[in-house]
């Protein structure tokens, strides 16, 4: 009877010694690997009403001045397209975490943007609940992020994958931007993938490049890596991708601020959550 007892003794002691050890109580800080958070890349596409070039502009300068010196800004680029596209405006933003973001959302310039917003910019899309809604935002599904140019040329290309095809098209992509970035010439290249009904179809991704020059991005255009892309996405592609307007510019850029990140990071669920925050904020919700 003893023995069972002493046996029932020991079991609870061990119980509790292994809750101790699980929660972390008694267990050493130094060991404990410090957590790393990722970037979270922003793309936003705005459009400018006729008539409203000289107050957009002015508008939007001011803005991403301000910007800048928020503490949780890494770089927050502004570019602007060329001849047929000099009415539409793209923030590339770079920040430490969604907590910066959050802040950003609370600031000065970020209501008056958004505020004049139905004056200074076209409709992109409406929301499912019917708001109408200035800005096309995304997040990024891999980047890798270099120092902006103060010369160069950039390239904005979709790509809107077949029903079914998503992960395919979605890995195939991938691939395409790590080789991309080995080329010669290249400055940065992002992938973006659109959520649902954040103004573009389903399955639509994006890619935003800089490079060095556009002789740079004819080379990358005839490597074999972007050939066989081109061979093997055949398959996986809408024919209506080119509805999705393929740009490529020598951008007006109007701020820069740019340090350097690196390493591919995944799009997390807490990106995800924060794009979403991110459209409502820019519509004004």
């Amino acid at each position: 009877m003893k023995l069972i007892k002493f046996a029932n003794v020991c079991f609870v002691l061990f119980l509790a010694l292994s809750l101790f050890t699980l929660s972390g109580c008694g267990s050493n800080d130094s060991d404990t690997p410090a957590v790393t958070v990722a970037p979270i890349v922003v793309l936003t596409k705005m459009n400018v009403k006729t008539g409203q070039e000289t107050a957009a502009k002015t508008a939007i300068v001011n803005f991403v001045t301000e910007t800048h010196k928020e503490a949780g800004v890494i770089s927050y680029d502004v570019y602007q397209g060329n001849g047929t596209e000099d009415h539409t405006f793209w923030f590339r933003e770079v920040w430490k975490d969604a907590a910066a973001i959050s802040t950003h959302f609370g600031t000065t310039q970020f209501g008056t943007l958004v505020t004049a917003a139905p004056s200074l910019f076209n409709v992109q899309f409406t929301g499912g609940d019917g708001t109408p809604q200035y800005f096309i935002v995304t997040t990024q599904t891999t980047t890798a992020s270099a120092k902006s140019l103060l010369t160069g040329a950039v390239a904005i290309e979709y790509f809107k994958a077949k029903t079914g095809k998503d992960v395919e098209a979605q890995t195939l992509l991938t691939t395409l931007a790590q080789s991309a970035l080995t080329q010669t010439g290249n400055v940065s290249f992002d992938l973006f993938k659109y959520e649902a009904n954040y103004g573009m179809p389903e399955g639509t991704y994006q890619t935003f490049s800089k490079w060095q020059g556009s002789n740079a991005y004819d080379t990358y255009l005839a490597s074999t890596a972007y050939t066989t892309f081109k061979t093997q996405s055949a398959a996986l592609s809408d024919t209506d991708t080119a509805t999705l307007a393929t740009m490529f510019t020598t951008p007006k850029t109007l701020a820069l601020k740019a340090e350097q990140i690196a390493d591919p990071q995944p799009l997390s669920v807490e990106s995800k959550n924060t794009l979403k925050e991110y459209v409502k904020k820019m519509a004004g919700q």
